[in-house]
């Protein structure tokens, strides 16, 4: 974007805490946030984004998935002016990062895209520009979740006991690669009251032969 700077991880992260503030919800133990009145208003995203918002199951690699989904659709140009698009795209980032303000999943996927999006001189560009980058974010995450995986049994000593809460797909594959090389005894798992998201984990760790604790 020519009107602002694609902010780094760190910027994001200090932006997240100014636009959201956080609540507890009832039937989660994650944090969902409300959108204060420093962002500009956008229904179109909170619509869109009304899946992501209420899902408390969904481990970090899936909301990215579908956080990078939603974010490449409402980055299509449809004959805006620059400013109104550069205005749009942020709005839609900031609404995805305050649906699920826990998930720093969400932050990387906002990053990707206002990176791609900063030297576009046109929309048009600059919408080809994070269809692409989103595009490769979808196609490389599987790879990367799978190094990240993979290095997980290295680490831990043999017959090493684990604690893990919530719900994980790369926590998950993590954990059941290690107890496929012998370095992982047991896992202990907190159910994550009151959504009791750690209940899932526990069944799928059961179900793979790990001896769990819930």
């Amino acid at each position: 974007m020519r009107a602002t700077r694609a902010p780094s991880r760190t910027r994001l992260a200090a932006s997240q805490a100014e636009l959201v503030s956080t609540v507890w919800p009832v039937r989660s133990s994650r944090p969902t946030a409300t959108i204060s009145t420093r962002v500009a208003e956008s229904g179109d995203m909170r619509r869109r984004g009304a899946p992501l918002a209420r899902d408390r199951r969904s481990g970090a690699t899936a909301l990215a998935r579908l956080a990078a989904r939603l974010l490449r659709a409402r980055a299509r140009d449809h004959g805006k002016s620059l400013a109104r698009w550069q205005r749009e795209l942020r709005q839609a980032g900031h609404a995805l990062v305050a649906a699920q303000p826990a998930m720093g999943s969400l932050l990387t996927v906002v990053e990707v895209a206002f990176r791609a999006a900063e030297p576009a001189v046109t929309p048009s560009e600059g919408a080809r520009a994070v269809e692409r980058a989103l595009e490769r974010f979808l196609r490389d995450q599987p790879r990367a979740l799978a190094r990240a995986v993979a290095r997980v049994p290295h680490l831990l000593p043999r017959r090493a006991t684990c604690l893990t809460l919530s719900s994980s797909a790369a926590v998950l594959g993590a954990l059941v690669a290690a107890h496929g090389r012998g370095r992982l005894a047991a896992v202990i798992v907190a159910e994550s009251r009151p959504g009791c998201e750690g209940v899932a984990t526990a069944r799928r760790l059961a179900a793979a032969r790990i001896p769990v604790q819930l």
